[in-house]
């Protein structure tokens, strides 16, 4: 815990993130825990910073950081000390310094993901996931006792993939008997939430009805996917609980205190959405 007057730094560092609920999430942790901190955002589309220039601001002036796209995988070969999950996934969400001030990767959207589906069996269902990045490789690693497919519009991405987790399964196209046998369908793509990507509407119909619909991403209306699955009566989950759970795993990391991801905090990041 802080007991100073002045104020720590965190930040989030990324491309597009001006509309980040990062901030809001941190400030009230902040405030819940009375700790005093300033949580920043830090634009690399602004501000062009290379891997190692990164590192070198996060020593000088901050004492946590969270990385977002396309950094997770970027910074995963710069920074030595690594927890078991960031070894595994070979992706940074987090840093943190030890008691040496050397920096600490984590990856917590390993953390939050497995507290939002923690309500749900998923041991050996069959789950196709949409997408290769850094979200991909954390929720197959959650999901190691399951059933995983993964497809991806490019297709090296999904031979990297292979090569970090065997025991996946790559998927060209997706017919009617295959997608009547998914369980639980995650959407990891980013791009736009209100497309849907790498799926088709038609092949939405095509699920078995009781098939679940997890998209990672958020806003207040719903995204497309989201919308579209409950059309036609299946059951959906949004990237909100991900998104608190894996922010609290940080602050963790940060200040050794596990904060309250409350009904509140949903609220009003209800209203922030635009």
């Amino acid at each position: 815990m802080n007991s100073q007057n002045t104020k720590l730094n965190l930040a989030l560092i990324g491309k597009s993130i001006e509309n980040s609920l990062s901030p809001v999430i941190h400030n009230y942790f902040c405030k819940q825990q009375n700790i005093k901190a300033n949580y920043n955002l830090i634009d690399t589309n602004i501000i062009d910073l290379k891997e190692d220039e990164i590192i070198t601001l996060f020593l000088s002036n901050y004492i946590g950081f969270n990385i977002t796209s396309p950094l997770k995988e970027k910074l995963y070969n710069k920074v030595l000390i690594k927890d078991d999950e960031v070894t595994q996934i070979k992706s940074i969400n987090t840093l943190a310094k030890d008691k040496n001030n050397n920096p600490v990767g984590y990856n917590t959207d390993y953390y939050g993901f497995c507290r939002s589906v923690e309500f749900l069996d998923l041991t050996n269902k069959n789950i196709l996931i949409l997408g290769a990045g850094g979200t991909s490789r954390t929720i197959i690693y959650a999901l190691k006792n399951s059933n995983i497919f993964v497809t991806n519009r490019t297709k090296d991405k999904l031979t990297e993939l292979k090569k970090d987790f065997n025991n996946i399964n790559l998927v060209d196209s997706l017919d009617k008997n295959f997608l009547n046998s998914i369980d639980f369908l995650i959407n990891t793509t980013t791009k736009n939430q209100n497309q849907i990507n790498l799926i088709s509407t038609n092949d939405l119909k095509l699920l078995n009805k009781n098939c679940i619909i997890y998209d990672i991403n958020y806003q207040k209306q719903d995204t497309l996917l989201i919308r579209e699955s409950k059309k036609i009566g299946l059951q959906t989950i949004d990237g909100l609980s991900m998104l608190m759970n894996q922010a609290a795993k940080s602050f963790f990391h940060w200040f050794q205190v596990l904060p309250l991801v409350t009904k509140e905090l949903n609220q009003i990041l209800l209203q922030e959405l635009k």
